[in-house]
């Protein structure tokens, strides 16, 4: 079967019409990762906006919870 190019395209936009709730497409920011937060978590602790005790608790709650 032999589609033409105008045929093509509206085949194209049915699918993509069809699975646009299957995929999801992030737009933004994206989520921090563990390294990120650690590196938070230092920063924090070195301009002395946590305390050593508030870093500890922190950190092993964020490694805990990979």
């Amino acid at each position: 079967m032999k589609f033409s190019r105008s045929g093509v395209w509206l085949i194209s936009i049915v699918i993509v019409l069809l699975l646009q709730g299957c995929v999801r497409v992030d737009i933004g920011e994206h989520a921090p990762t563990l390294g990120d937060q650690l590196l938070d978590l230092y920063e924090a602790r070195e301009l002395g906006a946590i305390t050593e005790a508030e870093f500890e608790r922190l950190r092993r709650r964020l490694v805990s919870s990979i």
